[in-house]
């Protein structure tokens, strides 16, 4: 027994239909098929069965194998289509063969038909398994994603319940130094959550857009440490659409919290206003971040370099400094400035 064949046969002869049937079942196929004569029996047909290919006449009554060919792309289609005719010349073939016939046969030379039927069948099965293979990819993707989400999504709870343990134990200590420590540590906490929460709710969760997230910081810090009732203000400088990597943006954003922190806690004393400006902007070479963070407060101490200083805070800062693998510039002339450059999209190696 042939190998079975179902045919959406768009033939006017009935004669025509034996002729092809008889070559196919020559061709070793065991062929079923359909002959319609109007694009409104073919539309029927495409919609109600299933069909292992098209053969069409090129010249019919009503019309021609170019609206039969519109209407299979129509369709959206993807099995063979091959145009049978008696008359055809070479430029309306080129013409088929454009818009997605597969192949062209003259009526005098059937003995093409089964192989050209052959070819085309293979690589029908050819495409059908790349889509089958792309389908899976795309599913398995998709699973990835939303896995990849669900962990950022419970890092950032993980991290909320730490935050909330630190708060509870907080309100035990009496000594002030160690009671503005745990809140330090609140806050470097929620600097990192903030990364994996915008993540979790971004279409890419490879990287964040670092401008809405230094805003976000900047209000968090802002209502933590009560900026609202200081004459303290946070003044932005950010060019929209710089993305971070997650390896990237938790340092950055640990070292930009404890930068506006210091600021906060130290440039101002004795009630002072004054003004605090983060800048995130593109540095001198297109890879490359500048992120800076100055203040017009007072300054260091007399006496007090970045040599000198041991604090956990500027240890914190001189650590993801060197984890973004970035250049960091200190100025002390009216107030205190911290500028770093750091290549953009890159992984830096872990330390």
């Amino acid at each position: 027994m042939g190998k079975l064949l179902r045919i959406l046969l768009v033939e006017d002869s009935e004669d025509d239909a034996l002729l092809l049937f008889m070559e196919l079942k020559d061709g070793g196929y065991e062929p079923s098929y359909k002959r319609v004569e109007t694009l409104e029996a073919m539309s029927r047909a495409i919609e109600e069965e299933q069909w292992d290919m098209i053969i069409s006449d090129y010249s019919l009554p009503a019309f021609n194998g170019l609206d039969a060919l519109r209407l299979y792309r129509e369709k959206g289609l993807d099995i063979p289509f091959i145009v049978v005719s008696g008359a055809i010349g070479e430029e309306t073939a080129v013409n088929l063969m454009r818009l997605g016939a597969h192949d062209y046969i003259m009526k005098k030379n059937l003995t093409r038909l089964a192989p050209a039927v052959d070819r085309e069948l293979r690589e029908a099965a050819v495409r059908e398994e790349r889509r089958d293979a792309g389908r899976q990819i795309k599913a398995a993707l998709e699973e990835k994603t939303a896995l990849l989400a669900e962990i950022h999504h419970r890092v950032k709870n993980n991290m909320a319940v730490i935050i909330s343990l630190l708060s509870l134990q907080e309100k035990g200590i009496k000594n002030d130094e160690d009671r503005q420590k745990f809140r330090e540590s609140q806050s470097r906490i929620r600097s990192m959550a903030m990364v994996h929460e915008m993540l979790y709710s971004s279409d890419d969760l490879s990287k964040i857009e670092f401008g809405g997230y230094i805003r976000r910081l900047a209000d968090h810090l802002s209502i933590f440490y009560g900026l609202d009732r200081s004459p303290i203000r946070i003044k932005m400088d950010i060019v929209d659409g710089i993305t971070l990597n997650i390896e990237n943006a938790v340092p950055c954003g640990l070292l930009i919290n404890e930068l506006v922190t210091n600021s906060i806690r130290h440039a101002f004393p004795d009630g002072r206003d004054g003004t605090i400006t983060v800048s995130l902007l593109k540095g001198n070479s297109e890879n490359e971040v500048m992120v800076s963070v100055t203040d017009n407060g007072v300054g260091l101490p007399a006496g007090v370099s970045m040599d000198n200083i041991n604090s956990l805070g500027m240890q914190l800062i001189s650590s993801m400094n060197q984890q973004l693998g970035g250049v960091m510039e200190f100025n002390a002339e009216n107030g205190t400035g911290f500028v770093i450059r750091f290549p953009e999209d890159q992984y830096p190696q872990r330390i």
